[in-house]
């Protein structure tokens, strides 16, 4: 519930905030977002995972300090990268700062998913979901404060990062740093380091393949084209993605109890699969069926005039969309029957498929809409065998 209201919160604020910011600064958000993305999902090399393995209380607080100052150590490398490299010339951002707010806010972010695994642990799925809306509100209220003194891609940034601090106070306990603190000891500290060093180096190139394949298309448009282009792709994603944000993860889990309990009785489950699949699929197609009739109305309505070039590329991209939902919502297949490995592989080749098509798109010099349809085309099929490889793990065939 609490999650679904914090990705409503947005959505509420977006009619207000498309109406005084250009497609410029929504492309400086959307970039600035996929960059933490990509280095705050590895940026506590994945020890947070391993904070509810820990034997003990104190264990945990050790394996937890190790992620934060692997996310700190992470922010400072980047910063040493970008005070090494001139970005701005890379991604036609104006703002100079944006550059120097990356590293911080790839270090909140990983301080907040160690946190956020903490109160996991202790099986704090309520106050998980309080953080979240906080998070949400507060990156929605300070964004469209903004309004009234600067509206730039800048103010959307600053809107972001305070969001992620609120996330942060929202999650932590005084009375639980404290006991952290005194159980932590640099002798701790380097056993559980030692003790857990598979996840910073298996999982963490795991989880930056996916985020880099998911994100590549992001990170290249502003070098291709503009950071305008990007602003209107970024409120595709926005619009399209959200019957993904709202029901895939609800159904992925469900999908992945059910999976797990049909394996243990019968060895498979080809049932379930099919079961969800001929349900998904009707109901993916009706939804974006409707959203692509109702677009254009949509974004007049709801974005303003002057986003009508979303409608556009929302119209191509429509059809992967609608596959990618299905695709996403059946994934934990592969995790029910421990097939990580072929995850991973499928997940490269995405990645593979991504630089392809972003290396076609800049040789050939192909229009940003010439580049939708060989991304929609290209990425659909891959979604569908996804969908094919994840039928066979479910009827035991891999």
């Amino acid at each position: 519930m609490g999650t679904g209201f914090s990705q409503l919160i947005p959505f509420i604020a977006l009619p207000i905030i498309s109406r005084y910011f250009s497609a410029e600064s929504f492309g400086v958000l959307t970039l600035f977002v996929a960059v933490t993305a990509v280095l705050g999902g590895v940026a506590s090399g994945r020890y947070e995972f391993a904070i509810s393995l820990a034997s003990s209380e104190p264990a945990s607080a050790n394996v937890a300090g190790v992620s934060i100052l692997f996310s700190i150590a992470t922010g400072l490398f980047t910063l040493v990268v970008i005070l090494a490299a001139d970005l701005s010339g890379i991604f036609q951002v104006q703002f100079s700062i944006f550059h120097y707010l990356i590293p911080f806010a790839v270090t909140i972010v990983g301080i907040s998913n160690t946190i956020r695994l903490g109160r996991v642990r202790k099986e704090k799925f309520g106050s998980i979901a309080i953080a979240e809306v906080i998070r949400s509100f507060v990156t929605s209220a300070a964004q469209l404060m903004s309004i009234v003194f600067n509206p730039t891609g800048l103010s959307l940034v600053f809107g972001q990062i305070a969001g992620y601090i609120m996330q942060i106070l929202a999650l932590a306990s005084f009375k639980s740093l404290k006991s952290a603190v005194n159980a932590i000891s640099i002798k701790r500290l380097y056993c559980m380091a030692k003790r857990y060093r598979d996840f910073p180096i298996f999982s963490t190139w795991s989880i930056l393949a996916n985020s880099l394949a998911s994100n590549l298309i992001i990170l290249a448009l502003p070098f291709i084209y503009s950071t305008q282009v990007l602003g209107y792709y970024g409120m595709v994603i926005r619009l399209l993605g959200a019957p993904s944000q709202v029901f895939s993860k609800a159904i992925s889990v469900s999908v992945y109890r059910q999976a797990v309990t049909e394996r243990k009785k019968y060895g498979s489950a080809g049932r379930i699969f099919r079961y969800t699949l001929v349900r998904l699929t009707f109901f993916s197609i009706v939804i974006y069926a409707v959203l692509f009739i109702l677009m254009d109305t949509i974004v007049y309505y709801v974005l303003g005039p002057s986003w009508m070039q979303v409608t556009t590329f929302a119209k191509i991209l429509t059809p992967l969309f609608c596959v990618r939902f299905i695709a996403g919502s059946l994934s934990q297949i592969s995790g029910a029957f421990e097939r990580q490995k072929i995850a991973l592989i499928w997940q490269i080749c995405f990645l593979v498929l991504s630089s392809v098509v972003v290396t076609i798109a800049y040789a050939a010099g192909l229009s940003e809409n010439q580049l939708f349809v060989l991304m929609g085309a290209s990425f659909s099929c891959h979604y569908l065998l996804l969908i094919l490889i994840l039928h066979k793990i479910a009827n035991g065939i891999w």
